[in-house]
């Protein structure tokens, strides 16, 4: 399935890309497009992910477990023609990955309360995220170090989409691949115990 396209636009002769109760299980899946995609009650265990962008999926209740996922944007966000809008669709709801792989993946403008997190040290859930974002960013900012520099452009991304969520949404921090002193500076931002 390596660079298929999974979704396609709704309209009154086509219901688009919905998949419902579909077994991927095992499939490569890398490069694929899943624009315009509804995936509900969906097995993706064992799957490989790589380069995807879910600007306009929608998944819901599916097993990621042991999926390995790089470079994947799972984005909560709604889009229009001036670019990021509001929440879009696109919650995760129900959504599995307690034993996914993630590498250079990212959640974005989803909340954490509604789907399973990856398990491991470097997942650190975090409440009231909006909030603790704003505060870590002007933080970093004050900060002025090239250490404090490169974790804003790290984590650009998901710091510009947490305004999207709700005041009391749980958003994910993912520890991996950061240096110690990172790692500290990030934890000391936030405020955690990491």
């Amino acid at each position: 399935m390596r660079e298929a396209s999974l979704g396609a636009q709704e309209s009154k002769k086509n219901a688009g890309g919905v998949y419902a109760g579909c077994d991927f299980t095992g499939a490569d899946l890398r490069d694929i497009n899943t624009d315009q995609g509804r995936f509900a009650n969906c097995i993706f265990a064992g799957t490989r992910w790589s380069n995807t962008r879910t600007l306009t999926a929608v998944f819901e209740n599916c097993d990621f477990r042991d999926a390995e996922i790089s470079e994947v944007f799972f984005d909560g966000r709604r889009f229009d023609s001036k670019g990021p809008a509001g929440l879009g669709e696109n919650k995760l709801k129900g959504c599995d990955f307690s034993t996914s792989r993630l590498e250079s993946t990212s959640f974005l403008a989803i909340d954490f309360r509604n789907l399973i997190p990856p398990r491991g040290e470097q997942y650190v859930l975090v409440t009231d995220f909006p909030r603790r974002v704003e505060i870590a960013s002007d933080r970093l900012k004050a900060n002025g170090s090239g250490d404090a520099s490169w974790l804003a452009l790290r984590y650009k991304m998901e710091f510009a989409a947490a305004k999207f969520l709700p005041k009391d949404a749980t958003g994910m921090l993912d520890f991996g691949g950061l240096s110690d002193a990172d790692a500290k500076l990030l934890a000391a931002v936030f405020e955690l115990d990491h």
